[in-house]
């Protein structure tokens, strides 16, 4: 199988003064409660040997600029995650070009918690203080570990979805169940982060155009929306998973599964499209909605109908407010306030 998505490098990409701002890709996404050093590791060492001669400089939270890779970045994430720092998030990017031509559409992306996943003592704990604060009115939260890879769109798993799904499936942290949530489809590769006072407004503008008028674009979440995957529900006097969307893939580990059961879902009794499956991967779950991933033209409304169907059966978990930030007084067009309110 061949699949062609050329006639979308015009369309999604934005290079600004000769700086790629915003490129296609296909994005594979998880998500973790703390950090599973052995499973950080794993994901480290699979994701570097698919992408082999596409990553050429690396990013750490203390450099400026991105640097040539060299022997000293090769053992700089096994290294960090040996000696984690508690109470901190560390940063480390690869990517497949330098600052100065902007983003790639090959890279892989760490941003890791300092601390364990949590115990049952640990959970029953958090719930207990959330109780508290959420009636005190706090605006409750929690800082993911966020494991990141994008493949160019002629990459071999691009081009073949059963391999992809295959590849995704033997990471150890799916096998294992040892994260929350993760997704994995067609999506824009872009800096978070970029500081431009040029490039980010525009940046912005483009990604709303996208996710709007491609509605399977898998989403690399904000940071906003990413650190609230858990929130407390005084409805279930707890503290309960959610999702923003549905992907191509859509995988749920453990405790999303648990919820489902309590809400009475149990996925493999609710598909009736012969286009949507379930894949049980050890103790996660995976939803794929449709045969290959798309990007989704709105104006083609079967181009997106799996993904929809997908999301009627994850109705329980997905969030009430996809934009939680946008009460806030300060909305311009660079800031991600204003990015989520035009979703």
């Amino acid at each position: 199988m061949h699949l062609d998505f050329s006639h979308y490098a015009n369309e999604l990409e934005l290079i600004v003064d000769n700086s790629r701002a915003i490129v296609p890709c296909m994005s594979f996404n998880l998500y973790l409660d703390g950090t599973d050093r052995d499973g950080v590791l794993n994901f480290y060492e699979r994701t570097r040997q698919a992408l082999s001669g596409h990553l050429s400089h690396y990013l750490t939270d203390s450099m400026a600029r991105r640097a040539k890779v060299n022997l000293r970045s090769e053992n700089l994430l096994p290294n960090l995650v040996k000696k984690l720092s508690a109470n901190k998030i560390h940063y480390i990017a690869f990517s497949g070009s330098p600052h100065m031509e902007g983003i790639s559409d090959a890279g892989i992306e760490f941003s890791i918690v300092g601390w364990p996943p949590p115990t049952d003592q640990i959970l029953a704990q958090r719930c207990s203080n959330w109780r508290i604060l959420h009636q005190r009115g706090g605006d409750l939260f929690l800082p993911m570990t966020k494991l990141r890879v994008t493949l160019p769109l002629n990459h071999p798993f691009s081009q073949a979805p059963d391999s992809l799904l295959e590849w995704v499936s033997e990471f150890s942290l799916v096998k294992d169940g040892n994260f929350l949530f993760g997704s994995c489809g067609l999506g824009v590769n872009y800096d978070e982060y970029t500081g431009s006072s040029i490039i980010r407004p525009l940046m912005m503008q483009k990604l709303v155009d996208i996710y709007t008028t491609y509605q399977g674009t898998e989403w690399n979440l904000p940071t906003e929306l990413e650190r609230r995957l858990l929130r407390w529900s005084p409805e279930e006097d707890d503290i309960i998973p959610q999702i923003p969307r549905v992907s191509w893939l859509t995988m749920l580990g453990p405790e999303y599964q648990k919820f489902l059961r309590k809400k009475g879902v149990f996925i493999e009794n609710q598909l009736n499209n012969p286009r949507v499956k379930q894949y049980c991967v050890g103790a996660a779950s995976i939803l794929r909605a449709g045969n290959e991933p798309r990007y989704g033209e709105i104006f083609d409304e079967d181009s997106v109908s799996d993904y929809r169907y997908a999301a009627e059966v994850l109705i329980p978990l997905q969030m009430p407010d996809i934009h939680p930030v946008t009460n806030r007084k300060y909305s311009y067009p660079g800031s991600w306030e204003y990015f989520l309110s035009h979703l």
